[in-house]
C-alpha cells in the first residue's frame, strides 16, 4: 500500500491560466543518477541527467503555452530537478485550450521516463517520485526568491554533503 501524499494543489484553482510556477521533481526513492556536484561547484550531468535537460528545455515546442525565457531557471542536482514553468497566453487565432501545469509536468515526466528506460533497457522502471512540489509565483518577489533559490542549489547541496 502507497502512502498518502498531501497534494500541494490548491483546490479549484485553474492552473492553467497564465502565470508561474516553481517546481520540484525528485527523482524516485531519491536516489542520486542525474548527475554529481563538482568543487567549483556546478552539476556534472549523467546520461540520464542529460535526458531530463534537454527533454526539459523542449518543453515550450510542445507546449506553445510556456514562456522559453522562465524556462532557463532550471536546475538538476543528484537526485531532484527544480525549475520555474511559466504558463503565458496564447497567440493570435482560436487557441485550443491550454494544458495544465499538471498535465505539462506528466508529460515531462512520462518523455523521461521513456528515453531513460530506453537508454537503460529497463523497461517499466519508475524515474520519478508519484507527486511533484508546485509553489505559484504570485509576484516579482516570489518570483526572484524561487530564480535565486534554483541557482544556488548546488552550492547548497554540496555544503550539505560536505557535513555528512
Amino acid at each position: 500500500m502507497l502512502p498518502k501524499r498531501k497534494s500541494t494543489a490548491i483546490p479549484h484553482y485553474d492552473y492553467s491560466q497564465p502565470g508561474a510556477y516553481f517546481i520540484t521533481l525528485c527523482v524516485e526513492k531519491r536516489r542520486p543518477i542525474l548527475g554529481k556536484i563538482d568543487s567549483s561547484p556546478q552539476v556534472v550531468l549523467s546520461s540520464i541527467g542529460k535526458i531530463v535537460s534537454d527533454v526539459w528545455y523542449s518543453l515550450p515546442q510542445r507546449f506553445p503555452c510556456l514562456d522559453a525565457i522562465s524556462q532557463s531557471i532550471f536546475v538538476v542536482v543528484p537526485d531532484h530537478i527544480h525549475g520555474i514553468l511559466q504558463i503565458t497566453a496564447g497567440g493570435g487565432g482560436p487557441p485550443p485550450p491550454p494544458p495544465t501545469l499538471h498535465q505539462i509536468l506528466g508529460s515531462f515526466k512520462s518523455i523521461t521516463t521513456i528515453e531513460t528506460n530506453r537508454l537503460l533497457g529497463t523497461p517499466g522502471q519508475k524515474l520519478w517520485q508519484r507527486s511533484a512540489y508546485e509553489h505559484i509565483l504570485r509576484n516579482q518577489q516570489d518570483f526572484d526568491e524561487a530564480a535565486g533559490y534554483i541557482a544556488e542549489n548546488p552550492a547548497r547541496r554540496l555544503e550539505r554533503e560536505e557535513f555528512e
